[in-house]
């Protein structure tokens, strides 16, 4: 009875020291914190300064300002690689093109490197993943599907997808959850007969169209918020069209968008510095709609209000999302990042396009919005990167950063606990367009940048000085006094370089050697085991017989290339183009010299003939699927073939392959038996 009395006496003391103990209790527990929901906004073709919060009056970006505003910009961000197919294979796998081997529009994943990708990982950890807009790698609808494997929501089109889609569109309607994939646009051609998936252009034979990303890509994200895990936190990927060309397919709602102020060209765009180019640069691929920016001030104005109104409809559906995620009560947990692709030039050097290893086509706008938190300062200029935004991704879902992945994590610069950060970074861009796009590897630095135009023998060399020429106008590499520095920026390329291909498996590969002349039957070497060495054939713009590609090629297989005997080009190229029609194809080609010098014949692809025949080959594994991307086949991407074949004047040959063929998906492949040439009577 006393006990209970003393109780009541003191039941306010001890009703406190049971709140003490419990509350020590709930702090002691081993909880995890909240992981935040994800969204990451990944434009195409957006050069650094085309957003309002840049000081651009031509551009109407209020929603990416207001995030800016309220989180961290990154004012040095840069692109590994300035391509899209590319540059989005970097961003998702935070691999260098040199690691996960994707270099060209036809390349794609294998399922393993689709596994160990960024939404893959974040997919194995929990999130719920979601994908929307322009996947851009694979160049074709089977290879843009195998993407979907690795998101639960998956609202992605091949190829450049289309701007402008009808309310009854397949693709509109199609719900991402189901996984079935019969989600192709089809809508009715454009005005060049162009219909579904394939790149229409403008809104002709549309009735009420909807803008891809102002209105479809929200109303697809509407979809997936509702019918999302709401136990799991999610990432979602909004991979935006915009302001990719055509620039005139922008939504109606941003006629007005931004100042009528005229665009002024960029300090140093003129005819005269445009010619003092070299010559692999006045030649390239964004050279004539350059030059046209520089000599036609109509074209360049409404090219550039175009595409100041392409990147404000993109703007338009950003806000669209965040009103979404408001409206769910979600927007307080949801952490935003924001880069692009890559650049673009409005006549700098006399370009436009994007590519080489110039200032406009490298820096693209960054920045992190996290509304749990502000940054310790609003901005940064250290020097970001694409696969820096893969790295940050995991991180902001608890995950280290893989040992395969090239980045670092933004949060600690969001933090302001940075320390050590990169001086330099690797500029690799490996596509080559059948030479219209200059391959080039290189070195940004903090004040210099170093370029190397791969193609060329010897490779032509770029040296600017960052600081005192912004305009990159005076080339340092050919003068004596910084010999050295070129040097030095020259190694460090190297370094980094094979830093980057270091990470991808070695697979030995056997070299075919058969000599034509003696009319000898080789079969090729047993290939590794699971493995067969094949050929690829390019089902899309095809390939000549030096290795490049040409528009009116259709199916080619390969190419060779006559050298007379000091192994100097005669002019005469021919490729074949092997039938695809049956399983076992036995396929023949002749070669007749008539000239007056002695002929060598080698196969070509890449790199110079007179070191040897080179065949591009792929690497599939037993179940047909292509290893090519993950890993480096005998030192390089294609195996290299002697062919010591010689003609006399006046001879004749044949050439035989024997071979099987067979249709995976949208590519071709190839498996030698045995190749080998006869005289002809």
């Amino acid at each position: 009875m006393e006990f209970l009395k003393q109780v009541k006496k003191h039941r306010l003391w001890i009703v406190g020291f049971l709140f003490c103990i419990l509350g020590s209790s709930s702090d002691a527990t081993d909880e995890k914190p909240v992981r935040p929901n994800i969204v990451m906004i990944f434009s195409d073709d957006q050069r650094h300064d085309a957003v309002g919060y840049a000081g651009c009056r031509q551009v109407a970006t209020p929603n990416l300002d207001r995030m800016a505003r309220g989180g961290l910009v990154f004012n040095q961000c840069f692109v590994n690689t300035s391509i899209c197919a590319v540059s989005r294979a970097n961003i998702l796998s935070g691999q260098y093109p040199g690691r996960h081997g994707i270099d060209d529009f036809f390349k794609h994943f294998s399922p393993e490197q689709l596994r160990q990708s960024v939404p893959g990982r974040l997919q194995r950890a929990g999130y719920q993943t979601a994908f929307f807009g322009k996947w851009g790698i694979g160049d074709s609808p089977e290879a843009t599907h195998e993407g979907a494997a690795v998101f639960d929501y998956w609202a992605g089109q091949p190829m450049q997808t289309c701007y402008f889609h009808e309310p009854g569109c397949r693709y509109v309607n199609y719900d991402g959850f189901s996984g079935t994939l019969d989600d192709l646009c089809d809508c009715p051609p454009d005005a060049r007969g162009k219909k579904g998936y394939r790149n229409r252009i403008g809104k002709a034979n549309l009735k009420n169209p909807l803008h891809v990303d102002s209105q479809v890509i929200p109303l697809q994200v509407k979809r997936f918020l509702a019918g999302r895990d709401p136990e799991k936190p999610f990432c979602m990927m909004l991979f935006f069209k915009s302001p990719h060309s055509p620039y005139a397919d922008w939504d109606p709602a941003v006629a007005n968008a931004g100042t009528a102020d005229p665009v002024a060209l960029p300090p140093g765009a003129t005819v005269e510095n445009a010619l003092k180019e070299p010559e692999i640069v006045r030649t390239s691929l964004g050279a004539p709609t350059g030059m046209r920016y520089l000599t036609d001030s109509a074209f360049f104005q409404k090219e550039l209000k175009d595409y100041y109104r392409s990147v404000s409809s993109l703007d338009l559906g950003v806000g669209r999302v965040l009103d979404l995620l408001k409206e769910g009560g979600l927007d307080k947990n949801t952490v935003v990042l924001f880069t692009s692709d890559n650049g673009h030039f409005k006549g700098e050097h006399g370009l436009a396009g994007k590519w080489l290893m110039y200032e406009p086509s490298l820096r693209v706008p960054g920045f992190i919005y996290d509304p749990r938190s502000k940054p310790e300062r609003p901005e940064s200029n250290r020097m970001v990167i694409t696969t820096d935004f893969s790295v940050t991704l995991l991180a902001l879902a608890g995950l280290e950063k893989p040992a395969a992945m090239t980045g670092r994590n933004l949060m600690t610069l969001f933090q302001g606990s940075e320390g050590s950060w990169r001086k330099d970074f690797l500029y690799e861009h490996p596509y080559g367009h059948g030479g219209k796009i200059p391959r080039t590897i290189g070195v940004r630095g903090e004040r210099y940048s170093y370029t190397r135009y791969i193609d060329l023998d010897p490779p032509l060399e770029q040296l600017f000085d960052i600081k005192s020429d912004p305009g990159q106008l005076t080339n340092l590499a050919a003068l004596p006094e910084y010999r050295e520095l070129l040097e030095s920026m020259a190694k460090r390329c190297d370094e980094l370089e094979a830093a980057q291909r270091a990470g991808r498996k070695t697979v030995a590969l056997p070299t075919y050697t058969w000599n034509f002349n003696e009319n000898l039957d080789a079969t090729p070497t047993e290939s590794p085991e699971g493995i067969s060495v094949s050929a690829l054939a390019p089902t899309v713009g095809g390939m000549d017989c030096s290795g490049r590609h040409g528009p009116s090629r259709a199916t080619v297989g390969g190419g060779a290339l006559l050298l007379d005997r000091n192994g100097e080009g005669s002019g005469n190229e021919w490729g074949f183009r092997p039938p695809f029609a049956a399983d076992r194809m036995f396929f023949s080609f002749a070669v007749v010299n008539r000239g007056n010098s002695v002929f060598r014949i080698d196969s070509v692809g890449g790199k110079s003939a007179n070191t040897g025949g080179l065949l591009a080959l792929r690497l599939y594994d037993a179940s047909g699927n292509d290893l090519s991307g993950s890993v480096n086949l005998a030192g390089e991407s294609r195996v290299r073939l002697k062919t010591p074949a010689t003609l006399a004047p006046g001879e004749s040959k044949t050439f035989y392959i024997d071979f099987n063929s067979s249709n995976v998906k949208s590519r071709h492949r190839i498996d030698f038996i045995r190749i080998f040439g006869r005289g002809n009577p």
